[in-house]
């Protein structure tokens, strides 16, 4: 049975193989300009510099802060700091994206340091108008 099921499952790899197309970076690099990166510095508006003192006075990242001097580290602290980075680089990039994470029904630990921070979002801004 488990010879069957090697067989079938190798067959199934060639079927589906003959459908997929795999670009790998080499290939890619061949036909594609040399990549660019501009680095464009600017103020953070009111309303990004508000979200960030609270993102900073926050317990999750007074939590992080206390964290980082003990020097211990381990897999779920590195998660939590690495979701905290994303975050405030979706604070940079616009603060929509951070009304976004905050107004969602998923759980995001992105948001840990962003919790009740409704009030510097003036309403009508992102929502449209709409309550709730």
């Amino acid at each position: 049975q488990i010879e069957r099921s090697n067989e079938r499952s190798l067959e199934l790899s060639t079927i589906v193989n003959e459908f997929i197309l795999r670009r790998t970076n080499t290939l890619l690099s061949k036909h594609l300009p040399p990549k660019t990166m501009e680095v464009v510095c600017c103020k953070m508006t009111k309303l990004q510099a508000d979200l960030y003192k609270h993102f900073l006075d926050s317990k999750t990242a007074q939590q992080m802060m206390n964290a980082a001097e003990g020097k211990k580290t381990s897999t779920k602290k590195t998660c939590r700091v690495l979701s905290a980075i994303t975050a405030l680089k979706k604070l940079c990039n616009h603060p929509k994206l951070i009304y976004d994470v905050v107004h969602s029904t998923q759980s995001d630990s992105a948001a840990d340091g962003f919790k009740d921070c409704e009030q510097f979002f003036p309403p009508g801004l992102f929502d449209n108008g709409r309550v709730g």
